[in-house]
């Protein structure tokens, strides 16, 4: 819910930035996960209405990972379990994400179980650094905490 009151604040800073006829804020990128389609997609619509609009980008703007996807009949009818860290690797996501972290001075919200999510897309953002910044892992990891110390980063988790 506190990622979707900002994709709304966005899109009424995108229309406000066009009804002054001067340029509107970037879209977003985000990362949605949860464990099945039919049983816990939260504001799926609101997602895809804002990928219509342009608050998320039309291309890398909506990228959802389905923990638990609900299969067919046998095991090769059904879809892999998919996690948030592994689109944010994903080489189309991991370009974009890169581009926005290193030269557009782009935030991330990380919201979610306080459990193993915030350190496993903290290493997730890091394998970005490595491989689409070329730097060393350990350089990537202090760029992460960077970011964090840097007020561009921002964890809201719980148990």
């Amino acid at each position: 819910a506190p990622l979707r009151a900002m994709l709304q604040r966005r899109a009424a800073e995108r229309e406000d930035a066009q009804q002054a006829g001067s340029l509107p804020p970037p879209p977003c990128t985000l990362f949605f996960g949860c464990r099945s389609a039919g049983a816990d997609f939260y504001f799926r619509a609101d997602w895809e209405a804002a990928r219509a609009s342009g608050v998320l980008d039309p291309v890398t703007g909506l990228n959802v990972a389905f923990s638990r996807p609900e299969g067919g009949g046998g095991e090769e009818e059904a879809p892999r379990r998919q996690y948030v860290t592994d689109l944010i690797r994903s080489p189309p996501a991991a370009a974009a994400l890169w581009a926005a972290l290193s030269s557009a001075g782009a935030w991330v919200y990380v919201s979610g179980s306080a459990r193993k999510m915030p350190g496993d897309v903290a290493a997730a953002i890091a394998d970005v650094g490595v491989r689409e910044g070329g730097m060393g892992e350990e350089e990537a990891r202090a760029w992460v905490r960077g970011l964090q110390a840097g007020g561009r980063y921002f964890v809201e988790a719980w148990s």
